[in-house]
Order: structure tokens, then sequence, then C-alpha cells
């Protein structure tokens, strides 16, 4: 396949995934961004408890433990806690201009009855 068959055809792709993601989520984007800024949130805070819950195991156990910030997992459960927490405001805040938008109560009514 050229170059030209190869760019016209991710450009084809990219183009059928926004019209997909405008035709489902377009008048409501607090459905797509809402849900995976929730799911990225839990994933957060069950990374944050499991870590937490394993140092508190192992201290009263006797173990040896390292601090909750010394291990590279808490930063990730952190950066998907904020992350989530920011997907959900994108949402929030999509959800509210495209209520606002002026076209939204414009209605073509073809008679009046």
């Amino acid at each position: 396949m050229s170059k030209f068959g190869l760019d016209r055809f991710v450009h084809g792709f990219l183009d059928l995934m926004s019209l997909w993601f405008l035709s489902r989520f377009g008048g409501k984007p607090m459905h797509f961004f809402g849900t995976s800024g929730i799911l990225m949130f839990l994933v957060g805070f069950v990374m944050t408890v499991w870590i937490i819950v394993a140092k508190l195991v192992h201290q009263a156990q006797g173990l040896k433990f390292r601090a909750v910030t010394d291990q590279p997992l808490f930063y990730l459960a952190l950066l998907a806690v904020v992350l989530g927490v920011m997907l959900f405001l994108a949402g929030f805040l999509g959800e509210m201009i495209a209520r606002s938008a002026p076209e939204r109560n414009r209605y073509q009514v073809k008679e009046r009855l």
C-alpha cells in the first residue's frame, strides 16, 4: 500500500471515529467523560487503599515495610485520582456548555396547529 493509501486510511478512520463520538456523546459529554473519570478515580482510590492496607498489615506483623510515598504505585494511584477528577470536571463543563447552546431550543415547525 502506498503512502497515499495509508494516509487516506488513517484519516478516514479518524474521521469515522470523530463522527461516531460526536453522534454518540455530542449532546451528552458527561456520559463519556464522567464515566471514564469515575472509573479512573475509583482505580486510583482502590490502589491507594491497597497500598495503605498492605503497609499496615506488614507493620502489624512486624515485617519490614516501606513508606507509602516511597512506592511508585502510590504516585500512579495519585495520578489516576487527579486525572479522574479532571475528566469528570471536563464532562461537567462540556455538559454545561452543551446545555447553554443557543440552538438547543430552536425547533423547526412544519405547520402550526
